[in-house]
């Protein structure tokens, strides 16, 4: 054979390896507008996979792609590319109602076709987009002989991180209904089933929000750990009742997208959630104009609080709820219970017919004169198929007395399907669908999280898929840190009913409450976006409280967004325009907190700043009532301060000032919390707790406060919040003591240090917290004894620390500390028999009354 010739065979090798076959590595990318974000697509030995970065720092790294099949061969190896189509879209559209009046369409597409190398040759094309606000795929099988029909077992879309970053995460299983509470660790932690989205800190400057976006025909979908050393996820779909099934299609058959929402703060999250919304289809509904979002109220509160009992919804009641609806501009009233099994049996509803209590014409005839339509609640208990023979007749029925919606529930079992399996996705749809044509609009409770399919079906306004309000009035897992987590991993997704308004947080004879001020209950009609915002609050409750104005001038809807302030379960700040005016609210955890709101974002000219503020002495546990109300007149160029009580919050009308505001109101001048008379004392001995403290008064004319902050020769030691009331003056003080001998100097805040000479002292050993633990199986008759240690002297030191049980040494350790620092020790102990046990350590003792 010739050497032409082989060189000649070679090269045709080669060829048909590239194109023909597959070739070992072969990569294609795309980059957002921006050249931020890029996302590359590799085929390593016939498998895709692709990679994700910003700034060209990894954030995912060689993941698979791909499925398997019930009947046929996995489609996730074997490929070659067939070709690569790429192209560009910038544009703009007009969503019907949401978080801003015009959303930016602007991306670079990348999409690469695929075929088998091998029968039965079957195709399947990767559709990448790259966007300055983050990434998304999907897959897209087109139609083709050798795949018609198929069943989908499994989705292998992979995630595998960069890093073992912080991640906010929701426990999920098949049949969750989105209402767990969040857990924040490294993604190693994360060992069960999690239901998306997954809001995850990579660093300082970087974040990513995790999600699917346009679900249809397809099951709901979770992420399931593979290997935790790795940070390695994968896509888990919710199965049909035999538990293999997932996904039933036929070709062509588009996934949804798998989407990441990339900021370089946690604010850019919530500020860029319209990428899901640019990834589902343009508005089908030809006319939208009876599609009006706006406040909603109800008897709901008082089913959850029993204040009511299980038939709430009578006539009279319905209509004192109607006139309060009307004398505050709420044109909207859900009416839950009001069928005839109320709301005590949910399965078996008859959605056309009235309860015995409740006169439905009479209620009807009455919200119509005073300007109140209503939501009609459709509650399932689970029970899909009452629900599907009745649902038809029922949504003719609503429309014909002028009902304005429906909110179907599924608070129960939808056995044999899980809540979102495919079939139960597929119902939803119909759901929204045949409403539309009756001009209803829908919530969904115990649904599953939000896709973006509100821009297609924009009469599809909210859905639940939170813990939200209704937990507070029987558990204690809705809290004040949970309640700040929200806005940036469930809200991001979209619209979330959380029903808040509440203004009696204590709930008079409950063992629960609501962990929030009055105050930050006006915050979260601008912190959490829902078009059809709840007031749930007892009308008595409500117009009791000066502050109720702003829920009665707060829209539900906005023109543009912005996130001012925003630490993930600390605390946030965001700021809403609908018109010419703006809405502001900031929440915080159960910490008291001070943060900077400046008004840049205000158009040239002055506002009147209406500013609701936690009072002096409010407290979420202690006094969550008090609200102080303010009005200054403000510009762009001011910084307002929100002075946040303990699981507190602050909300701020502006709105544009007329000439008779400007001579009526004062001009805001930013409170200054002025520190002296700052005291230290002398000399102190190395070790001893001693005291330092100063002065802060409030030189401003409403509630302020700040972060006080004590240094110790330059380093910052210890900090605190101390919120004052105008003019207000206070000693605030810190307990410390220091190690190293010598002088030192010490200030808080801003004020001129002082001297301190700490007076030298031998190693002296502390003893705190003595813990008695029991260990192993019963019967092992085994206990840790636990200790923790410290020197407070100011040179290096041993310590034998003895173990004594019934005056008796047992045990002994020898520890060397240098000076300032702890250590824990643990000494094993097994008890002989029953009986009672003094165990000590030091100076510190302990008795148990051992029964095992």
């Amino acid at each position: 054979m010739s050497k032409r010739f082989n060189l000649m065979l070679g090269v045709m090798l080669l060829l048909w390896m590239t194109v023909g076959g597959f070739a070992s590595n072969v990569s294609e990318g795309v980059n957002s507008p921006n050249g931020k974000v890029r996302i590359d697509f590799i085929l390593k030995n016939g498998s895709p996979y692709y990679n994700v970065f910003y700034e060209n720092k990894p954030i995912i790294q060689d993941s698979s792609l791909g499925f398997h099949l019930k009947d046929g061969k996995p489609l996730c190896k074997g490929f070659k590319i067939l070709d690569t189509i790429r192209n560009s879209v910038n544009e703009a559209w007009k969503p019907i109602w949401g978080e801003r009046d015009v959303i930016k369409d602007h991306y670079n597409q990348l999409i690469v076709k695929l075929e088998e190398v091998k029968p039965p040759y079957r195709q399947m094309n990767l559709v990448f987009r790259a966007y300055n606000e983050g990434i998304a795929f999907r897959y897209v099988l087109p139609r083709q002989k050798n795949l018609d029909d198929f069943i989908i077992t499994s989705e292998d879309t992979q995630f595998r991180f960069a890093g073992n970053y912080t991640a906010w995460w929701q426990p999920g299983n098949y049949d969750s209904v989105y209402e767990e509470s969040y857990n924040v660790t490294p993604l190693e932690k994360i060992l069960l089933k999690v239901n998306m989205p997954v809001t995850i800190k990579v660093n300082e400057h970087l974040y990513v929000c995790l999600t699917e976006a346009a679900l249809t025909d397809y099951a709901d979908a979770l992420l399931s750990p593979i290997s935790s050393k790795e940070h390695l996820f994968k896509i888990d779909l919710v199965p049909w009742p035999d538990g293999v099934i997932k996904v039933i299609a036929s070709t062509p058959h588009s996934t949804p997208w798998r989407v990441m929402i990339i900021g370089n703060r946690a604010g850019a999250l919530i500020e860029q959630d319209y990428l899901i919304l640019n990834l589902n289809e343009p508005c089908v509904l030809k006319d939208t104009s009876w599609i009006k979002p706006g406040k909603l109220t109800g008897v709901w509160w008082g089913y959850h609080t029993r204040r009511y009992g299980p038939w709430a919804a009578t006539t009279e009641r319905v209509k004192k709820f109607i006139d309060f609806a009307s004398r505050h501009g709420i044109h909207k009233l859900i009416v839950e219970g009001w069928t005839a099994e109320g709301w005590s049996c949910w399965s078996n509803q008859n959605f056309t017919t009235p309860s015995e209590y409740l006169d439905l014409r009479e209620i009807m005839n009455y919200g119509k004169k005073h300007g109140v339509r209503f939501l009609m609640w459709m509650e399932t208990g689970g029970n899909y198929e009452s629900l599907i023979r009745q649902f038809d007749k029922a949504i003719e029925l609503y429309e014909k007395w002028g009902a304005f919606g429906i909110m179907v529930g599924w608070a129960g079992s939808t056995k044999p399907h899980n809540h979102h399996d495919q079939f139960m996705v597929n119902l939803y749809h119909k759901i929204v669908k045949k409403a539309a044509a009756h001009h209803l609009t829908v919530i969904f409770h115990e649904a599953y999280k939000p896709t973006g399919l509100r821009r297609t079906y924009p009469n599809w306004v909210s859905r639940e898929a939170v813990q939200g309000m209704e937990y507070s009035a029987w558990s204690w897992e809705n809290t004040a840190k949970h309640m700040v987590i929200l806005p940036f991993v469930r809200n991001v997704a979209g619209p979330m009913n959380y029903t808040p308004g509440v203004f009696d947080p204590a709930i008079k004879g409950n063992i629960h409450r609501v962990e929030s001020t009055v105050a930050r209950q006006l915050a979260m009609y601008v912190v959490y976006f829902d078009p059809q915002q709840r007031v749930v609050g007892f009308p008595e409750n409500c117009e009791a409280a000066p502050s109720f104005e702003f829920i009665d001038h707060v829209p539900t809807t906005w023109d543009d967004t912005k996130v001012l302030n925003g630490k993930i379960g600390d605390y946030i700040t965001i700021a809403r325009r609908e018109g010419n005016e703006w809405y502001v609210g900031s929440m915080t955890d159960k910490n008291a907190r001070v943060l900077e709101i400046p008004l840049s974002f205000l158009d040239a000219g002055q506002y009147v700043a209406h500013i609701y503020t936690d009072s002096i002495d409010a407290h979420y546990l202690k006094n969550p009532k008090p609200v102080d109300i303010n009005r200054f007149i403000v510009d762009s160029h001011d910084v307002i301060i929100a002075s946040l009580a303990p699981g507190g919050g602050q909300a701020i009308r502006l709105v544009p000032a007329t000439a008779e505001d400007i001579k009526k109101c004062p001009v805001y001048k930013q409170p200054i919390c002025e520190i002296s008379n700052l005291s230290v004392p002398d000399k102190v001995k190395a070790g001893e707790l001693f005291t330092v403290g100063a002065e802060i008064k409030n030189m401003g004319s409403m509630v302020s406060g700040r972060e006080i902050n004590l240094y110790v020769d330059g380093k910052l030691i210890d900090s605190k919040v101390v919120r004052l009331a105008s003019e207000e003056k206070k000693r605030v003080s810190f307990i410390i003591r220091l190690y190293r001998h010598g002088s030192h100097e010490i200030t808080i805040c801003d004020s001129q240090a002082k001297g301190v000479a700490v007076k030298a002292r031998p190693a002296t050993f502390e003893y705190n917290k003595l813990i008695l633990y029991p260990v192993g199986n019963i019967g092992d008759n085994l206990i840790d004894v636990i200790i923790d240690i410290k020197n407070t002297g100011s040179y290096k030191g041993n310590e034998l620390v003895k173990l004594y049980v019934n005056g008796k040494t047992v045990d002994s350790k020898e520890i060397t500390l240098e000076p300032g620092t702890s250590k824990r020790l643990i000494f094993h102990y097994k008890i002989e028999k029953k009986g009672i046990y003094e165990f000590k350590v030091g100076n510190l003792s302990r008795k148990i009354n051992w029964r095992w």
